[in-house]
């Protein structure tokens, strides 16, 4: 879809909320890697249980890094020089019973070890906040408590999104943080909107207009 000419692209998830200017993230330089992105927290190696459940008929060293797809720094022209989107593709349609996550499991299969990773602030899961500590995840404490405490992109990557989960956390409410100042603020005046009944009224009423 972009032209040749293009050769970085960075690929965001719909479900993220960005805190920091992502100029300072598309001046990386992905070097000979596929991508930039960050380890997955709930998935952080390919022999994971929620990992590729075919990395040994892949032939891949099971402790090899798990990348989270939600944000992607992308090396175009390494990307379209050894053909990446159509293997990935054609991975997920041959090894449809086994896929999880979908396109992330593509690019894990295809590109594994083959990727670079930059600070894990621009791609902070949700899942770090059900960790105890920093010994639960992948990150040293200097690190862990900076993704904590200032991360760039906030990334609701867990099955719990703001818009369909009554819980909360400082994660969530900046996402209504932000929603207060657009066309959609009038969607915080709907206490329901989390419940299912709420979920189910509204559906219905925008079928009715």
């Amino acid at each position: 879809m972009l032209s040749e000419g293009i050769e970085k692209a960075l690929y965001l998830d719909c479900d993220v909320v960005v805190e920091r200017d992502v100029g300072a993230l598309c001046d990386l330089d992905p070097g000979g890697h596929y991508v930039l992105a960050a380890q997955d927290l709930a998935v952080p190696v390919v022999s994971s249980p929620m990992g590729l459940k075919l990395y040994k008929e892949l032939g891949l060293d099971g402790s090899k890094k798990y990348l989270n797809a939600g944000v992607m720094l992308m090396n175009l022209k390494k990307w379209r020089d050894n053909g990446i989107s159509k293997r990935v593709v054609a991975y997920i349609r041959e090894n449809e019973e086994s896929i999880q996550f979908c396109d992330q499991d593509g690019i894990n299969a295809i590109i594994p070890g083959q990727w670079g990773e930059f600070d894990p602030r621009w791609n902070q899961m949700s899942q770090i906040y059900g960790l105890s500590s920093y010994r639960e995840s992948p990150y040293d404490q200097e690190r862990f408590e900076k993704l904590l405490r200032d991360p760039y992109i906030r990334h609701f990557s867990a099955s719990a999104k703001p818009w369909n989960h009554q819980g909360s956390n400082r994660n969530m409410s900046r996402f209504f943080y932000y929603l207060k100042r657009t066309a959609f603020a009038h969607d915080l005046k709907r206490p329901f909107r989390a419940t299912l009944f709420g979920r189910i009224l509204d559906r219905s009423l925008r079928a009715l207009r």
